[in-house]
């Protein structure tokens, strides 16, 4: 069986368990997960009637990833941007960028 189906398919082995527990879908507001569209799929099916939140790892590696992409394109148009990479990595309470 392909991952996805198998992703798929374990949220409706959830749905099941719940069921048996005396737990009605409905009932579950909210559910946190990577950002598998199997799991999106199978929590849309599922629970049609929760809000999917995405955990914040992922969330976390998207918005680093596309920081990086910006940083890049910047870098290519502006010389003084050379050798500056961690800046904009650095937490902000280590940045020099802040005031205090």
């Amino acid at each position: 069986m392909p991952q996805r189906e198998k992703e798929k398919k374990s949220l409706t082995k959830i749905r099941e368990h719940l069921s048996r527990k005396g737990v009605n879908s409905k009932q579950i507001k909210n559910i946190c997960m990577d950002m598998s569209p199997s799991f999106i799929a199978g929590a849309m099916d599922e629970f049609p009637e929760s809000a999917i939140v995405f955990d914040r790892f992922h969330i976390v590696k998207l918005l680093n990833e596309a920081m990086d992409d910006v940083r890049k394109r910047e870098r290519i148009q502006h010389q003084l941007l050379k050798n500056h990479r961690y800046i904009f990595l650095k937490k902000r309470e280590e940045s020099f960028l802040e005031t205090k």
